[in-house]
């Protein structure tokens, strides 16, 4: 039985994936794998808010299109406007609507209307310049785990470099990984499986992002995005965080991953007051038989994820102290 104040707020199942989590971390075999939610902490639009800015900059365009008495769907449209100051209510409507569909089928059908040079430049400027991004509490605490010496891979479905950014104002190398091979135990590296665009410019690379995309990438067995990740599910415990688990290639890869190999992996996820005990106990009886143990922790209410960063800074604190009293439970 674990009897610690450290783990307070964490039922007993929670507590005891914390401590078998230590202990994985502690044999230097953990993979981190980031979601939207670690970007967002900073500013930067989860998923769906980027899906539904970018709907509303092509409703707008079209809008504009239209007072000149053109009312045919735009074909090839130059991306002039993309502050949201411009945005019309009914483009903001309409984008809302939307917006609920399926994300990646959205994203195609806008993206075949939209000059190709323009696309890439509509999706920087809205993940990097409608808000100030500013360095987060969550992501300062991934960044000193990922400092540590019992972590040296980032598996990240964003498309930003904020870790990357973090760790080299810390001095520390660390590579990116876009869609090419490199060897395992030559540093720090940061994969990402959905490709990259630079906050402040640097390596380019594909982005996949579209229903087409996705289909192409994610349809061939061997393709670098499907190897590289399986990989990490079959070879590492990953560590989930600020992951939804809506991503369906996600899924079927961690299927894919649990028919191969008895790996089991960890998430942390929230504790919504807001939904119904039985609705949560399926979602977490869905990811174990994914091979993922969820660490649930509190919410005071829908919009308070402070325990995130405060976890993670536990496990600093047990990695940093050798006589840290949580030590004894997981060595």
């Amino acid at each position: 039985m674990i009897v610690t104040k450290s783990l307070k707020d964490l039922d007993s199942k929670s507590a005891s994936a914390f401590i078998q989590l230590l202990s994985e971390i502690l044999k230097k075999r953990t993979t981190l794998y980031l979601g939207a939610g670690v970007s967002a902490s900073s500013g930067i639009p989860t998923w769906n808010q980027l899906i539904e800015q970018i709907c509303t900059t092509f409703f707008y365009h079209w809008e504009f299109s239209e007072v000149n008495g053109n009312r045919r769907i735009p074909k090839n449209l130059s991306i002039a406007f993309w502050e949201n100051f411009m945005w019309s209510d009914k483009s903001k409507e309409l984008s809302k609507i939307l917006a609920k569909e399926n994300p990646i089928n959205v994203a195609e059908q806008i993206k075949s209307r939209i000059r190709q040079v323009d696309w890439v430049y509509l999706i920087r400027k809205l993940l990097y310049y409608q808000n100030d991004l500013i360095p987060s509490n969550l992501i300062s605490e991934i960044t000193e785990l990922f400092s540590t010496e019992y972590i040296n891979t980032v598996l990240t479905s964003n498309y930003d470099d904020i870790i990357e950014k973090q760790l080299k104002e810390k001095g520390i190398k660390c590579k990116s990984i876009v869609f090419k091979p490199f060897m395992k135990g030559k540093g720090k590296v940061v994969i990402h499986p959905h490709g990259i665009l630079p906050i402040e410019g640097g390596e380019k690379s594909k982005i996949i992002f579209t229903e087409s995309e996705y289909i192409e990438e994610f349809s061939k067995p061997y393709s670098w995005t499907n190897l590289i990740q399986l990989n990490e599910f079959n070879q590492n415990t990953c560590l989930f965080i600020g992951t939804s688990f809506s991503d369906i290639n996600l899924i079927k890869l961690l299927r894919v991953s649990r028919e191969q190999t008895n790996n089991i992996h960890y998430a942390f996820i929230f504790n919504d007051s807001n939904k119904d005990y039985k609705i949560k106990e399926l979602f977490y009886n869905y990811l174990y038989e994914l091979g993922i143990k969820v660490i649930i922790l509190p919410m005071k209410n829908s919009s308070d994820f402070s325990k995130l960063p405060t976890y993670i800074n536990l496990i600093n604190e047990v990695l940093r102290d050798k006589n840290h009293e949580l030590r004894k439970y997981a060595t």
